[in-house]
């Protein structure tokens, strides 16, 4: 494959990329790469900072003599476009991608599957050992609530993406999900709801575009909301 991976931050968060113009020749895809990134954004609506992010490449212009603007995509959003190609350029792309992931997988620590509740349990009580505060909440809570309790103590909140890759669906799955219990509403972009907000399952965060300096929103689900929607495929799988 000659498809380098780069490290970019995403939502905060350093992760391997993949630059969408060298994805583009590799696919071999008939249109102009301005037109077709832009098309498979607006398609699939791909979020900026959440799924990409858009970078000036110094001392490149584009034929009409302005710096040309280059896309860092996560692996995940790099995966869906190798897909909806359908070629075998698009399957060649997408398995490496897949192999670059579990390799960075087998490399970083592991987080608890919270798609099964015994892995989830034995994660929350080791917690719990090593705090004695923690302890006095497990003695007067009932299990699950103490749970989620604790880890909503945790920082660590996740994107859509992220958190669709650790309870192993997809993005479009988990979105249908979240809009079916109301945690979400609005479509670009994606606002939490206050009332999960309040319950302290998700948060609503703002922050500055790199590439044009305007302001961004963006809805994380929380640790807690994670052992949350956890419970509820366990529950609709039951």
């Amino acid at each position: 494959m000659n498809i380098t991976l780069h490290r970019n931050t995403i939502n905060h968060e350093e992760q391997q990329t993949v630059n969408a113009r060298e994805l583009h020749a590799f696919l071999e895809v008939g249109k102009d790469f301005s037109t077709w990134i832009k098309e498979r954004i607006e398609q699939y609506g791909f979020i900026e900072n959440q799924d990409f992010v858009i970078f000036t490449e110094i001392g490149e212009k584009s034929e009409r003599g302005r710096p040309r603007v280059e896309y860092a995509l996560s692996l995940e959003m790099a995966k869906e476009l190798s897909m909806v190609e359908r070629t075998d350029k698009g399957k060649q792309a997408r398995a490496y991608f897949i192999e670059m992931e579990r390799q960075a997988k087998q490399a970083a620590p592991t987080l608890p599957d919270f798609t099964n509740p015994a892995i989830a349990a034995r994660a929350w009580a080791d917690e719990v050992e090593k705090n004695a505060e923690q302890q006095k909440r497990l003695a007067v809570a009932e299990p699950k609530a103490a749970a989620l309790d604790l880890l909503a103590d945790s920082k660590g909140a996740s994107n859509i993406t992220l958190t669709a890759k650790h309870l192993k669906m997809t993005r479009k799955e988990l979105i249908g999900l979240l809009r079916e219990k109301k945690w979400i509403w609005g479509t670009r972009p994606i606002q939490a709801t206050q009332q999960v907000i309040n319950q302290g399952l998700m948060i609503q965060v703002t922050g500055i575009s790199d590439r044009n300096g305007q302001p961004y929103t963006q809805a994380l689900i929380t640790p807690k909301g994670l052992a949350k929607l956890a419970v509820i495929l366990q529950e609709s799988n039951a």
